[in-house]
């Protein structure tokens, strides 16, 4: 296992309708960790790099209806 972390910058803030979203991005294997950051403009991640390449992360982000725009 090999635990990354890193910040992704949104393209919006996040809302009350995107916190369920974040709740359903921890059942995706590998990611141990999504917390925004005070701002609600960046998105702080731990996950397990041996899992999760940093495009399947983002991918899986976006397919939880995040405003992911790129890691900081």
């Amino acid at each position: 296992m090999t635990k990354v972390q890193t910040t992704y910058t949104l393209s919006r803030k996040l809302t009350d309708e995107d916190s369920a979203n974040l709740t359903r991005v921890h059942s995706v294997y590998g990611i141990f960790a999504a917390r925004p950051q005070p701002s609600l403009e960046e998105l702080w991640m731990e996950y397990d790099a041996s899992r999760l390449t940093p495009l399947d992360l983002t991918a899986a982000l976006r397919s939880h209806g995040l405003p992911i725009v790129a890691p900081v």
